[in-house]
């Protein structure tokens, strides 16, 4: 059984069903294999206060931290996004977000191989 760690921070959600759309495509078809598991990290980058009220970041900040979408067991962590940096911060953002998650995902399931999707930055 090839167990596969989906990574991509363009995935779609509730708020946004078509954004990523072709990484959700491409995931499931891989999740129908009868040989294969998947489990898919989709971190949202949330700006700090007072921006996250924004509309746009509000919806986002709402969705649930893990969820099966179509099948799939996804989980969406917080990044420290700070808007028009240019992301020149969301590497590191995200390095402390998904170490510890990652690290977590792995105890349970021991994925055998990382598949980044259209990962930002």
């Amino acid at each position: 059984m090839l167990r596969v760690l989906v990574l991509s921070t363009l995935f779609p959600d509730v708020s946004r069903p078509r954004f990523g759309s072709f990484v959700e495509r491409q995931t499931l078809s891989l999740a129908e294999r009868s040989d294969t598991q998947v489990c898919v990290v989709a971190p949202r980058g949330i700006p700090p206060w007072p921006l996250r009220l924004l509309p746009r970041y509000r919806q986002l900040a709402t969705l649930p931290v893990r969820e099966n979408w179509k099948g799939l067991d996804v989980r969406r962590p917080d990044f420290v996004n700070i808007p028009f940096t240019g992301g020149r911060f969301h590497a590191t953002a995200l390095i402390e977000a998904l170490t510890p998650l990652i690290d977590a995902i792995h105890r349970d399931f021991p994925f055998d191989i990382v598949a980044g999707e259209f990962f930002f930055p």
